[in-house]
């Protein structure tokens, strides 16, 4: 009797150390299978995070993008209105410190008859300048006059800009160009003289006389013959 009691005791010992290893390892199991399913729960929120950044970049991208092609306009604008900007009598503009102003252009009956040659018409220009560049400046070398794009030649008369001027000080002075025929736009360029090899960029003042009452009275006489 007491063999039995001895072996259902250890048979029990036995099936109890052999049950034990398994509810252990199906309890880590389980917990294997938490723990990766809050990996995975950790994953896709990771990818949707990833998604909705790649979605911001993408949007910003497209910003810059944007922001640069509005630059790049406002800049081909800015551009084109300094080219297309052209000055008329009147209107002062300033130049590397000196500033230049057209009080007047009409055309003129004097002539030089040592000149040589038979313009239709001269064209006086009257001319203001004024230096604040820290240096002398002469503007000898700086105008040239167009006319319907055709450069004029300048005619000998008047006071011709030809004065140095120290820094400070200011001065006018009268152009004379010879005109051929009846040009429908004339336009003095002003392109300053940084040294001798290079030129500030041109500024374009137009110049071309208005046309006097009597002239016009002229024309539709000779029109009428």
């Amino acid at each position: 009797m007491n063999d039995v009691k001895r072996y259902i005791g250890v048979l029990a010992v036995s099936t109890f150390l052999f049950t034990m290893p398994h509810i252990s390892l199906a309890k880590d199991d389980t917990e294997l299978v938490e723990e990766n399913q809050k990996l995975l729960d950790e994953i896709e929120q990771l990818n949707e995070t990833i998604e909705q950044q790649e979605k911001r970049i993408d949007e910003l991208e497209e910003l810059v993008a944007t922001y640069r092609e509005n630059e790049e306009e406002i800049e081909l604008e800015i551009d084109d209105e300094e080219e297309d900007e052209v000055y008329q009598i009147g209107k002062a503009f300033e130049v590397n410190g000196v500033t230049i102003r057209v009080e007047d252009a009409y055309y003129t009956d004097e002539r030089n008859q040592l000149a040589g040659g038979s313009p239709d018409h001269v064209l006086m220009i009257e001319i203001y300048y004024e230096n604040e560049s820290g240096a002398d400046y002469t503007p000898v070398f700086d105008f040239e006059l167009y006319y319907d794009e055709t450069i004029a030649k300048e005619h000998p008369i008047g006071d011709g800009i030809l004065e140095t001027i120290s820094d400070g000080r200011n001065s006018t002075g009268t152009l004379a160009y010879e005109i051929m025929g009846s040009p429908e736009v004339i336009e003095l360029e002003y392109k300053q003289m940084v040294n001798l090899f290079t030129h500030a960029d041109p500024v374009i003042v137009d110049v071309t006389p208005e046309e006097d009452e009597e002239d016009e009275n002229d024309e539709e006489v000779e029109e009428d013959k």
